[in-house]
């Protein structure tokens, strides 16, 4: 769903949405039920439409068979992007972000078990395969302080998000480098078993949240 004057992004955004299942079905399990994308100028009219919830949990509301994109917005995250790049990368961020609502509803697992990085670093790590692995700007945090980089907080707060982003799709990069793509899965089953995100991660990876490891 679109205005005529977004009909010139379909293309992109149909061979985008197209990658976005087969990386996501690789990943996180086939997916099968029909979905809507809608192409919205901004955020503000998508939050008109689904409401500040819908908006919050970055398409995370699995009764809403709608995935949203506003391209515009993201380019205060992602200045230098092409638009065309940066319309691919947003279909197959959002679309990722819807999957993982639907596979945390599978899982009964509340979306509040886990840390809003992980989710961003997921849909990152899709958006990106294929594509030139992003360099970090700023040092790197411990992995419990990422979700206030994601939310632009810090002392460097031009950059602060865009790192957060990029630490986030690093990390997930790392993960799936080091033991495979279905390790995502694992540790939301961890998760769902242990009612807990930070002892399901060093379960299944060894790595404790309070550090990082020399992977940036």
């Amino acid at each position: 769903h679109y205005m005529d004057f977004d009909e010139e992004l379909l293309p992109t955004t149909k061979v985008a949405l197209e990658r976005g299942i087969e990386l996501n079905n690789e990943m996180l399990g086939q997916f099968n039920d029909s979905v809507d994308l809608i192409i919205f100028p901004n955020k503000a009219d998508r939050i008109n439409l689904f409401g500040l919830g819908h908006f919050i949990n970055n398409n995370g509301i699995p009764n809403y068979d709608a995935v949203s994109i506003f391209p515009a917005d993201r380019e205060d995250i992602f200045p230098d992007m092409a638009p065309a790049d940066l319309l691919y990368k947003n279909v197959i961020h959002d679309y990722t972000q819807y999957v993982i609502a639907q596979r945390l509803d599978e899982l009964w697992l509340s979306a509040s078990y886990v840390p809003t990085w992980f989710l961003i670093g997921i849909a990152e790590y899709m958006s990106n395969v294929g594509k030139e692995t992003p360099h970090l700007d700023a040092e790197a945090v411990r992995l419990s302080s990422l979700n206030s980089k994601i939310a632009g907080m810090g002392d460097d707060e031009e950059n602060a998000k865009y790192n957060g982003y990029v630490q986030s799709h690093l990390t997930i990069k790392y993960l799936v480098d080091e033991f495979g793509p279905g390790i995502i899965n694992e540790i939301l089953i961890e998760t769902k078993e242990e009612h807990s995100f930070n002892k399901a991660f060093a379960t299944k990876t060894g790595i404790e949240l309070s550090g990082v490891p020399d992977i940036y």
